[in-house]
């Protein structure tokens, strides 16, 4: 027995190598962790421009600032495709950045912009694709996003070579720096700095406008053996765009096509990424108290590659605020300040009046033209005041009849001479001023029923002239009632005039810091279902309120059902004098009461001596 104990060891020994080397083998084997690298190919144009990935170099002004925001959503940006083209897994399935940036124009040639890519929702499954044999170490696992949200930081500059904006062609050239701010793990970054000089191009043409651009991305392949060997590194960038622009300039809509290519693999489908967006972009109207120069777009398109970073689908929206440039037309000179400018004044050092006469416009009158009234002394029948031509040698150079009242009828013919007035066929009104209307609402006091507030005609006589809606006796009182759908509390369109003019008393009174919008019905029907109806509509009209401006703080809405009719419902006429909504003010602000030593000094007065 002892003799076979050295060779029982001696086999445990070789089955104990044996064994580490099996398990050394099968580690080597494991599938790789595959390095990501920033594959959004949505490159946004620097702020003020008029497309979305292209830039329509508008370089006018200087300290001309911009910034907004673009929201980027891509749908499937990083897919993994069998050799058949058929999607094994979407590694990122959803991927929202949002874009902040601002821009600076200076000297009317150069434009710096500033983005900060924020991916504020990244998600996708986690996959695998074999590159090689199985088991070998060709395998990758592609993780799903994680990581930090923040993309590459962009900083660019352009310098425009030679053209203006809305010419024909303008040619710019710049470059981008994009900073390893991201995180390869979320795919939103590199993790070395990347550079790309380019060239741009512009131009409009009455309706039509265009851009284009055509870049080199410097940048270094991801890492070796990290799964994307094929399809990072550096590459060709492209885009280009073509649309009209409309309405006086204010709204521009076209498609964008823009992509890149790896030049190691140039043209190959993983390692090309083309998208196409359709959208436009509109300049907003001022809106209440912000400054003009608001604008905002959106756009939708579909990637039209598998390459790395293309989409299946990609929708952008933008808003942002571009200060307004305004032309410098210098004033036109007029050396003499006689109101004669230079261009047209045959005498433009010395002070005179205007002739017909191109060689005399603008210079003094002659000696013998004491008036100055451009006719001459010895044929003004008024030598010494000054006067228009007339036909009549005894008025010819004489000033009209008098018009005391300034209203361009002679007092001659004036019934009220004194008072500037109107034309009328009646020898007694013309130039009489018509009856007053103290409103300013064209409708005559006479037959105003509300002479002192503005409102519209109406054929009601009790109500022609009076506004919509007024503040009075503690309610905001409407003219003319809301009108709901039948047994529904749908506002019909009719009424959303009246809803208008409550906003605009609610906006010019401040001081109102609580409305009850209340709803009341006639005593048809159930008197639950009518409660319930009343509650609903003036729900309803509230809703209109907030919806347009009105502060929801300010609104509270209540129905009362057919609890407070205000005439009886035994007619018609009645019962549709119950259907109705009311504006109750529930709280004001109080006025600010005086402080004691103001009081004081009030009530203390000096005494007048009487002499």
């Amino acid at each position: 027995m002892r003799s076979l104990r050295p060779l029982v060891c001696a086999c445990l020994s070789a089955l104990t190598v044996v064994a580490a080397g099996s398990l050394a083998e099968a580690q080597d084997l494991e599938p790789q962790r595959a390095i990501g690298f920033g594959i959004n190919r949505f490159d946004p144009s620097d702020r003020g421009s008029e497309w979305f990935a292209l830039d329509s170099l508008d370089m006018r002004g200087h300290l001309r600032f911009a910034a907004g925001l673009v929201n980027d959503y891509a749908y499937k940006p990083l897919v993994l495709y069998s050799a058949d083209g058929q999607e094994q897994a979407a590694i990122v399935e959803h991927q929202v950045f949002w874009h902040l940036g601002a821009a600076v124009t200076l000297f009317h040639k150069l434009k710096i912009g500033v983005d900060f890519p924020l991916a504020i929702y990244n998600a996708g499954d986690t996959g695998s694709i074999e590159g090689g044999q199985p088991g070998t170490r060709d395998d990758f696992v592609f993780d799903a996003p994680n990581g930090r949200p923040l993309g590459d930081i962009r900083l660019s500059g352009s310098y425009k070579l030679f053209g203006a904006y809305n010419q024909l062609l303008t040619v710019a050239a710049g470059a981008s720096i994009y900073f390893p701010t991201g995180d390869t793990a979320g795919y939103t970054g590199d993790d070395s700095v990347r550079v790309m000089p380019y060239g741009l191009v512009a131009g409009s043409k009455w309706l039509f406008t265009y851009a284009g651009k055509l870049g080199v991305m410097i940048r270094p392949s991801a890492a070796e053996g990290g799964g994307f060997d094929d399809a990072s590194g550096p590459e060709l960038s492209f885009g280009a765009s073509g649309g009209v622009k409309i309405l006086g300039g204010k709204l521009v809509i076209g498609p964008e096509l823009y992509g890149s290519t790896v030049f190691t693999e140039f043209a190959s489908n993983r390692a090309t990424a083309i998208d196409v967006l359709l959208g436009g972009h509109y300049v907003l109207p001022k809106l209440g108290p912000l400054p003009e120069g608001f604008r905002a777009g959106a756009a939708l398109g579909p990637g039209l590659s598998h390459g790395v970073g293309t989409p299946v689908l990609r929708f952008v929206a933008t808003v942002e605020w571009v200060a307004p440039y305004q032309d410098l037309v210098p004033k036109p000179s007029d050396r003499d300040g006689d109101g004669v400018l230079d261009k047209e004044d045959a005498c433009p050092e010395e002070p005179g009046v205007r002739s017909p006469n191109p060689r005399k416009n603008g210079c003094p009158p002659p000696p013998d033209d004491r008036d100055s009234d451009g006719i001459f002394d010895r044929q003004d029948a008024c030598p010494s005041e000054p006067g228009p031509a007339n036909k009549d040698p005894k008025k010819h150079g004489c000033p009209p009849p008098p018009d005391r009242d300034k209203d361009t009828f002679l007092d001659p013919v004036d019934a009220c001479p004194d008072e500037p007035g109107l034309a009328n066929e009646d020898p007694k009104k013309h130039g009489c001023p018509p009856p007053p209307d103290t409103d300013g609402d064209t409708i005559l006091d006479p037959v105003d029923a509300c002479p002192d507030k503005a409102g519209l005609p109406n054929e009601d006589p009790k109500k022609h002239g009076c506004p919509r809606a007024i503040v009075e006796k503690g309610q905001i009182r409407i003219l003319e009632q809301v009108k709901f759908k039948t047994g529904k509390a749908d506002i019909l369109p009719e009424s959303e005039p009246i809803l208008e003019a409550v906003v605009k008393v609610l906006n010019e009174n401040p001081q109102i810091l609580k409305l009850r919008v209340e709803g009341h019905t006639d005593n048809v029907g159930n008197r639950t279902l009518n409660k319930l109806l009343s509650n609903s509509r003036a729900a309803s009209v509230m809703k209109w309120l907030t919806s347009h401006g009105i502060d929801k703080k300010r609104l509270v809405s209540q129905g009362f059902g057919q609890e407070k009719p205000i005439a009886p419902n035994d007619t018609e006429e009645g019962r549709k004098e119950n259907r109705r909504v009311e504006f109750h003010i529930v709280e004001e602000k109080k006025a600010e009461e005086k402080k004691p030593e103001e009081k004081k000094v009030e009530e203390k007065k000096p005494e007048v001596k009487k002499q």
